[in-house]
């Protein structure tokens, strides 16, 4: 039992596990009100006194979070905000916010209203539906247009979009430069996907883009740097070990950053064993791989099992 709540608890979302504070919080009251009254009228005017200003300083320095939690709850929850509806329709998905059936139509009038709000966000999924033709007849020209806008604004994924138009020519012409400029300055937002994406850029040699693998070691070690401060908390890998077991149980949501640091030091445990970017250094690889494969990466595993059972390799 003990090992399910610790389960749901790890990949709860903020709001969920708000809601479970608060529902522990109203038991502790009423069993406050129950069993302890009692003791609670036994004590004088004085220590009641100090009681009421240790708990209003509890609830003073509460109170940033408390603000922040009720602007999601209204925002999210209560009342949605034009973009978290058109994402819900977007993708059809049973959230923590609301339940909506796949409506690409639906999507992209929502994203209309945040556009006019200016919601950079809104803007590249209001592309993408370009792009793919969801909700919309299919047209890349307007797909790059609200790609740019985005881009523009500083929204890292309009700006890797943009990056991938310009790579495969589609509404501009085709252009390796200028897709490696956005690709760049998505990186450079801290996504540990653009950042392992740019990496696999530098390294690999049939794509066109200039190769350089210092280049590639350098983004491979931005994105694996995600896995020391994931959560927001300096902790070990004995957590993340923890959470890469219970990914069954998540959304999806609050693993991102570590789902995508892993692939980043497999990476670069390679670029140690071959000597690419770094002096070759297989210990170094080994200690990399062995990193990854814990966090649950497939590919590191099979190479753990490859340089095991190569003589050549031990």
């Amino acid at each position: 039992m003990f090992s399910y709540l610790q389960k749901r608890w790890i990949t709860a979302s903020t709001i969920k596990r708000l809601m479970i504070s608060m529902c522990v919080l109203m038991v502790l009251i009423v069993v406050y009100n129950i069993m302890l009254s009692d003791y609670f009228d036994s004590l004088s005017d004085s220590d009641l006194d100090w009681g009421m200003w240790l708990c209003f300083l509890i609830l003073l320095l509460a109170l940033p979070f408390w603000l922040y939690y009720a602007y999601c709850l209204v925002t999210q929850v209560v009342w949605p905000t034009d973009y978290q509806k058109g994402v819900n329709y977007y993708y059809g998905q049973k959230g923590d916010y609301f339940t909506s059936k796949q409506d690409y139509e639906k999507a992209v009038e929502c994203f209309r209203r945040a556009v006019e709000k200016g919601d950079a966000r809104a803007q590249f999924y209001l592309g993408l539906c370009y792009e793919e033709g969801q909700g919309v007849p299919q047209d890349y020209r307007e797909a790059v247009r609200w790609y740019r806008r985005g881009a523009e604004q500083g929204n890292a994924k309009a700006q890797w979009q943009l990056g991938c138009c310009y790579e495969r020519g589609y509404g501009v012409p085709k252009d390796i430069d200028e897709a490696l400029k956005w690709y760049r300055k998505a990186a450079e937002k801290g996504d540990a996907k653009y950042q392992y994406s740019l990496g696999a850029i530098y390294e690999a040699d049939d794509n066109g883009f200039p190769q350089d693998y210092e280049e590639a070691v350098k983004w491979y070690r931005e994105a694996a740097g995600h896995v020391k401060w994931n959560y927001g908390l300096p902790v070990d890998e004995k957590w993340y070990r923890k959470v890469a077991k219970y990914f069954e149980w998540s959304h999806g949501n609050v693993h991102i950053e570590l789902a995508n640091a892993a692939p980043a030091i497999y990476a670069l445990g390679r670029c140690y064993e071959e000597g690419r970017g770094v002096p070759q250094d297989k210990e170094e690889a080994v200690k990399l791989y062995r990193k990854a494969a814990r966090l649950g990466n497939d590919e590191a595993r099979e190479k753990l099992k490859e340089l095991w059972f190569n003589p050549k390799n031990r």
